[in-house]
């Protein structure tokens, strides 16, 4: 159900999921601060038990900087209310309570004075601290060894692994193979980069094809197709031409069988000279103008290019990428068993793989169940910002513990979704917005130059005089660029 941007401050306070969608500018950690007083004065809850999650060190330092300015401003404001004063523009969390009377107020004071003197204990993390914390408090349901030292940094078991696995790799390989591993830049540093990311994605499944080719049969299959090439170089000539209308600019018959000769040759002494040149992605002029898939401009209308020759040549040039991708692909299928040995060698345990362990526990019935009742009874609301950098594990452990009962509020902008930032799920940003009961954008950003927002919004396929409507999607139909004034 959509609502008024200002919802989070004004609106109902109600135990469901309410996702809040605010662009850069728009007031978003202004209205995260404010939610928070509500909450307290509001619901009554306590600070401690108002859980507030971003995604950088230095995004909670600043939450909790602004949430500390909004209470203590909302003690002034309440002091010199009982003081007699008339207060003009108060915060819109104490707009209720100083409609009311003094003794409501008083109150009020003595929750915003209790929470400030509780601000050393406010459950402020990053999500891997709250991921800490839970690991904390439930070590034995998530089957943490506590001898393990938690690292934010998996990088020097990371490239122990990927050496290990590049020296074993080249121990095996014949001269040739390590001159092929060479060329397609299999090397540590390589490997370190490929891992991180299978590491991210080590849940995911691997689709890169086995290739049906061993890499010395694919050259074996090669040098044969060469020397065919250069021995029936006449043949194949005689059998092109009459189906092209043109070979290059040449139209003269004659000429074109002359051309086409000379080419066979030609890509026969490149492919036995250096057989990869057949995967470039524009091969060499005499290798290009002998496949069908750059012939197929120059031919006849209805002629048909059957020359099996040609057509072998095409089907090894397709062949070329998985051969040349099979030994990252079984470094990619080695590694997260391997750097997971390491890990548990070094006494290490990596973030990811803590996520990845409370993901589990989610996973089963009885497990949430547990942590629902450890760690999720601790706090009576839970607040995500910068939700849009979160993924599917994360968005499970939060639904998992947050979904029922609690207030539970999604703050985050769905075009920063589309570009992966710190491993989000664009998908995972969706599926919330589907189970969202409520939801609501701000609309009014309050940092740039109003010029420039009215630019941006044409630029996106607004009308200056339609500014809140919406326009074009952005890497997923699903996510639209909605307007701004």
């Amino acid at each position: 159900m959509n609502r008024p941007e200002d919802h989070l401050l004004r609106g109902p306070i109600a135990r469901e999921i309410t996702l809040l969608e605010a662009s850069a500018g728009t007031g978003k950690t202004y209205t995260i601060s404010h939610r928070v007083l509500r909450l307290l004065l509001e619901e009554r809850m306590e600070l401690p038990r108002i859980l507030v999650v971003t995604f950088t060190r230095a995004a909670t330092r600043e939450l909790k900087d602004r949430i500390r300015r909004v209470i203590v401003e909302a003690r002034d404001v309440l002091e010199r209310s009982l003081a007699g004063e008339v207060v003009a523009d108060p915060p819109p969390a104490l707009e209720r309570v100083l409609r009311r009377d003094a003794d409501a107020q008083r109150e009020a004071l003595l929750r915003v004075r209790r929470a400030l003197d509780a601000m050393d204990l406010a459950a402020i993390f990053t999500i891997h601290g709250f991921c800490e914390r839970a690991l904390s408090m439930n070590a034995l349901e998530l089957g943490y060894d506590t001898a393990a030292e938690l690292t934010a940094s998996i990088d020097a078991a990371l490239r122990a692994v990927a050496e290990d696995l590049y020296v074993e790799r080249i121990a095996k390989a014949s001269p040739h193979e390590q001159a092929f591993l060479q060329r397609i830049g299999y090397r540590p540093s390589t490997l370190v980069a490929l891992g991180r990311k299978v590491w991210t994605l080590r849940d995911a499944r691997l689709v890169t094809e086995r290739p049906d080719l061993t890499l010395d049969e694919w050259l074996a299959r090669v040098a044969a197709c060469a020397a065919e090439l250069a021995e029936s170089a006449a043949d194949v000539a005689s059998a092109l031409a009459p189906k092209l209308a043109k070979y290059g600019n040449v139209k003269d018959e004659a000429k074109k069988r002359a051309n086409i000769e000379a080419a066979c040759v030609a890509a026969s002494e490149l492919l036995a000279h250096d057989p990869h040149v057949l995967g470039k992605t524009t091969p060499p002029t005499p290798l290009k103008n002998l496949l069908p898939e750059f012939l197929a401009p120059w031919t006849h209308e209805g002629a048909v290019l059957d020359l099996p020759l040609l057509h072998a040549l095409a089907s090894l040039r397709r062949a070329q990428d998985a051969v040349e991708s099979a030994p990252f692909r079984d470094f990619a299928l080695a590694l997260p068993a391997r750097l997971e040995a390491e890990l548990e060698r070094r006494g290490e345990l990596g973030f990811d793989q803590l996520i990845a362990k409370i993901h589990g526990v989610v996973r089963d019935p009885e497990g949430r169940a547990r942590l629902r009742r450890t760690l999720g009874a601790r706090f009576d609301a839970a607040l995500i910002d910068e939700f849009q950098d979160t993924d599917e594990a994360q968005w499970a452990i939060f639904r998992a513990l947050f979904g029922e009962g609690k207030v539970f509020d999604l703050v985050g902008d769905p075009k920063q979704a589309i570009y992966g930032f710190r491993g989000a799920d664009v998908h995972a940003y969706t599926e919330a917005r589907k189970e969202a009961v409520a939801q609501a954008t701000m609309a009014v950003n309050r940092r740039s130059d109003a010029d420039y927002v009215e630019a941006m919004n044409v630029f996106f396929g607004l009308r200056p005089d339609a500014a809140l409507a919406t326009a074009k999607t952005l890497g997923s139909h699903e996510i639209e660029y909605v307007g701004v004034r």
